[in-house]
């Protein structure tokens, strides 16, 4: 259950505080806690037929990944490490992600069924630790087993904080070791691969995404020396979108239309985000419909304002029980657009309150995942 490729389940769990900096973007550690916080899903998107895609210049560009599609979806559920199963193997997790396997895993003796929880440390940098465990495999006959995999010293993720112009290297031993309890009892095997990985932020700018708005990125190029099996480009956006790809070639083009090997992985944004979507002054006060209506899992909640005046836009869910808010502050006159992630929520009926002054308005949704 190796999970060498940063999209698989966490797709770059740190893909958005993005801080403006001289023109230009930075990463830090404060989104982490946002992308994993408890009971959150993080879904990735899989785009099984796509053969090329633009990678945008060095320096100063933008990017228009918004005709992607999703053929796979896989994801994990953000639980607490502390209670997770395999903290003894990993007793400095921060986060756990679990995720339900089934079918082919590499390495595996045979078809796998069961639970993985992949850990990570918020430290100074974002490190992975490894992951582990447990379900059945097949080998004739179902048998239970288990899986650790151990990366030592743990994968560094990311640099944190990290701009234009940043780079960074991860070299690490990680060990993958399945034992299957047989009726004669335990079988083990185990393997390692030795990774050194090369990372390099060489590219800023706006990205597109499926459905979104445009959003500020950063373009980071990655290539491993260890296995030399992989080379290519991880972007992330300021409200957690993130593509990730393999270049199909033996050499890492910087510039144009590159051939992707086997698929792309993209992660629709995960943070609320608000644009004001135009520059006059509204008549009247209003909350419009929410846009798509039902949506799984994001939706846009769009707003006017007549004059300058504090504002609440909140969530309930059906039975009145407060579930997030969105916006409470002081805005000017003007047209307003939030998107709602939800992807944390179970599917039913909610209900997004606007107060603006003296102006109260209440509308329904309907999540459907």
């Amino acid at each position: 259950m190796k999970t060498r490729s940063k999209g698989v389940v966490f797709m770059c769990v740190v893909a958005g505080s993005f801080v403006p900096a001289l023109a230009q973007i930075t990463i830090d550690a404060t989104v982490v806690n946002q992308k994993l916080a408890l009971g959150r899903t993080v879904n990735n998107n899989v785009d099984t037929l796509v053969t090329s895609v633009d990678i945008g210049q060095k320096g100063v560009t933008s990017w228009d990944f918004s005709g992607l599609q999703t053929h796979t979806v896989t994801g994990g559920l953000s639980v607490d490490p502390a209670t997770s199963p395999f903290i003894a193997q990993f007793p400095g997790a921060t986060f756990a992600l679990k995720s339900t396997l089934a079918g082919n895993f590499p390495g595996a003796p045979g078809p796998v069924q069961g639970d993985l929880y992949l850990y990570f440390v918020l430290a100074t940098d974002l490190l992975n630790p490894g992951s582990a465990g447990s379900g059945q495999v097949n080998v004739g006959s179902w048998l239970p087993a288990t899986l650790q995999i151990t990366n030592a010293p743990s994968d560094i993720y990311y640099h944190l904080p990290s701009t234009m112009g940043d780079s960074w290297r991860s070299t690490y031993a990680s060990t993958t070791a399945y034992t299957v309890t047989t009726p004669f009892g335990p079988i083990g095997s185990s393997s390692t691969k030795n990774y050194d990985v090369t990372y390099e932020v060489d590219a800023w700018g706006t990205m597109k995404l499926p459905g979104e708005s445009k959003v500020d990125a950063l373009r980071i190029k990655f290539q491993d020396f260890g296995t030399g099996a992989n080379l290519g480009y991880i972007f992330l956006s300021n409200s957690g979108g993130l593509v990730r790809l393999l270049v199909n070639g033996p050499s890492l083009p910087d510039t144009g239309i590159v051939p992707v090997a086997k698929s792309i992985t993209w992660n629709a944004s995960t943070f609320p985000t608000e644009v004001r979507t135009a520059s006059g002054v509204p008549q009247e006060f209003t909350v419009r419909q929410n846009y798509p209506n039902p949506f799984n899992p994001a939706t846009e909640i769009g707003y006017e304002l007549a004059s300058e005046t504090h504002v609440t836009l909140t969530v309930f869910d059906i039975l009145g029980r407060h579930v997030a808010t969105l916006v409470d502050e002081v805005k000017p006159a003007g047209a307003y657009s939030f998107r709602f992630d939800a992807s944390h929520l179970a599917s039913g009926v909610y209900l997004y309150r606007l107060s603006a002054g003296n102006f109260v308005q209440t509308r329904r949704m309907m999540l459907l995942k």
